[in-house]
């Protein structure tokens, strides 16, 4: 959260809002539980042997899915230097 953006509950500034901050830290944990999530879920198809077209799946949904984490993956890939071949 920006601080120069007003709270509505103490018309403060919201890095210094109980409330403001309490609802971020909730967003930011729900954020991570999904990450460690597909993480395990990832982690538990390859150690269990499973074949690529099952390992892939868990690509494609921690790279495409509609999760809360997908504007943060986004914007993490586009601060990334381009791959060997990629224009």
């Amino acid at each position: 959260m920006s601080d120069d953006i007003k709270c509505i509950h103490y018309w403060t500034v919201t890095s210094e809002c109980p409330k403001c901050l309490r609802a971020e830290l909730g967003r930011t944990r729900e954020q991570l539980n999904a990450a460690v999530t597909l993480l395990a879920e990832w982690c538990h198809a390859v150690d269990g042997g499973a074949s690529w077209d099952y390992w892939d799946n868990h690509y494609k949904e921690a790279r495409w899915g509609k999760g809360i984490l997908r504007s943060l993956i986004d914007a993490e890939i586009a601060k990334l230097e381009p791959l060997e071949g990629e224009p």
